[in-house]
């Protein structure tokens, strides 16, 4: 069975909320895991928007990493300035690290959406400072700078 992309966007922060329910087995699960955030993306908006992931029922095995990665960042690249993960599942946060050192898809993890709420809400407040350099840009000392530039940590023990 098809997974499945619950969407709901909440005006009053300008953020979508994607709930995913998928298990990725195929190649074709990906391709239409990806189709899924093309058609409501397209279908919805005209400009880029911010986007939280809650990924509790997400699953992806290892041997689809880079297929998923190649999609991933395409859809993060065309259709969200920043994106936030809630709750990943280890194995899959895991692989969204490692994608961060191989490609430097963005990659951050939050264990509630109000934090996650409120990193979108102060990345976005750093930005609207003066000599912000923005999200991802490349300080003069060498040091990417902005919310996808570095891994945010859980908050939760280990």
């Amino acid at each position: 069975m098809p997974g499945r992309i619950k969407f709901e966007y909440r005006s009053l922060y300008d953020v979508v909320i994607a709930h995913v329910d998928w298990q990725l087995e195929t190649v074709e699960d990906v391709e239409r895991w990806a189709r899924q955030y093309e058609t409501y993306f397209k279908s919805r908006f005209s400009r880029k928007v911010d986007l939280i992931l809650e990924l509790s029922k997400f699953r992806l095995p290892a041997r689809l990493a880079p297929q998923f990665r190649e999609a991933r960042n395409r859809i993060l690249r065309d259709f969200t300035n920043h994106s936030y993960r809630v709750k990943e599942p280890p194995k899959e946060r895991a692989m969204m690290y490692a994608g961060f050192v191989l490609t430097g898809g963005p990659a951050n993890h939050f264990d509630s959406m109000e934090d996650a709420l409120k990193a979108l809400l102060a990345d976005r407040e750093k930005e609207s400072e003066p000599h912000s350099h923005g999200s991802g840009e490349v300080t003069l000392q060498g040091v990417a700078s902005g919310p996808q530039a570095q891994p945010r940590r859980s908050s939760r023990p280990r």
